[in-house]
């Protein structure tokens, strides 16, 4: 099986658990959090048949073609969302832009969502914002764990890239 598969697969499930955790603190109806419970059981399942034998090593082999491809697909993708500014992804690193402008020196997840004040619209996108996979939106963003903390910063082989778009949109 395709270790890009695979990994695509493991985003999608990281991305719908985060929602379904969402909708739960939220009270969300229970049969929509039961058919999202239910889509992560079966990913879960076709997850399970398609590990098999060297998957693990094989996607560390790849690795860096995947970053390389990623890399490229955020230098383009940045060209797009500066001439858009009503795109969420635009907005959501727009607001962690200002904030590390404004010398905010810990950016945590839970400090990003509450300025970006669209807890739905942050916690269907920010996720494919720090992953890798076939369909995310552009892996712009890391987590570096510090003590008890981690903080969100800027995926480092794409730096140069998000300083550009910073300048473009007049934040950096």
């Amino acid at each position: 099986m395709n270790v890009k598969q695979i990994v695509n697969l493991i985003s999608n499930l990281e991305a719908t658990t985060e929602a379904l955790v969402f909708d739960i603190v939220k009270e969300a109806d229970p049969k929509s959090l039961h058919r999202t419970g239910l889509n992560i059981m079966v990913g879960l399942a076709e997850l399970k048949k398609m590990v098999a034998g060297d998957a693990i090593a094989e996607k560390f082999a790849n690795q860096e073609d995947d970053n390389l491809n990623e890399v490229n697909k955020v230098s383009r993708r940045l060209k797009r969302w500066a001439k858009n500014q009503e795109q969420i992804n635009s907005k959501i690193l727009n607001e962690f832009l200002k904030m590390q402008r404004d010398g905010v020196n810990s950016i945590t997840e839970d400090l990003l969502r509450h300025n970006y004040d669209n807890d739905t619209e942050f916690y269907k996108n920010y996720p494919q914002m720090k992953a890798i996979s076939l369909k995310n939106h552009g892996k712009v963003f890391d987590l570096v764990k510090e003590g008890n903390i981690e903080r969100v910063v800027i995926w480092e082989p794409v730096k140069i890239y998000v300083e550009e778009y910073g300048k473009d949109v007049g934040i950096l």
